[in-house]
């Protein structure tokens, strides 16, 4: 139930065995295991809204959660449909790169992409506890 920040503070200390004691870096590593992910209906809320897709589907195939954390969640999927930049344009290195990564074990097939999912109000919620740890000390 800490904030953003915290959690952050305490996965980083969770890996400084020479700072910390054995009990208590016992008790920091859950937090870099044991994070709940945002329910999919919320996630693949803020992935259309900030692609501006009406349907995943018809871009990404195969669209599945892989892994949780403190600040976001990363999610895979085949690229069925290649995006495109700000001004409408796909990027020729984008093309190039699609091109050349393929499905394992698919000639020809769709690429595998990593979409990383930015847990929702995390801006706001890492700001108030920068700001909090800044009063505090």
């Amino acid at each position: 139930n800490l904030g953003p920040a915290w959690v952050k503070g305490g996965q980083q200390l969770a890996i400084r065995p020479d700072l910390v004691p054995p009990v208590v870096l016992k008790e920091l590593q859950k937090l870099c295991d044991s994070v709940r992910p945002v329910p999919d209906e919320i996630a693949l809320q803020l992935l259309r809204e900030e692609l501006e897709i009406k349907d995943l589907a018809e871009v990404f195939g195969n669209l599945h959660l892989v892994a949780s954390a403190s600040l976001g969640q990363v999610y895979q999927a085949q690229l069925l449909k290649p995006l495109q930049t700000v001004d409408g344009r796909q990027n020729s290195k984008q093309q190039q790169q699609q091109q050349q990564q393929q499905q394992p074990g698919q000639k020809g097939g769709p690429p595998l992409v990593a979409i990383k999912v930015q847990r929702p109000g995390m801006r706001k919620s890492f700001s108030l506890d920068l700001f909090l740890l800044q009063q505090w000390g």
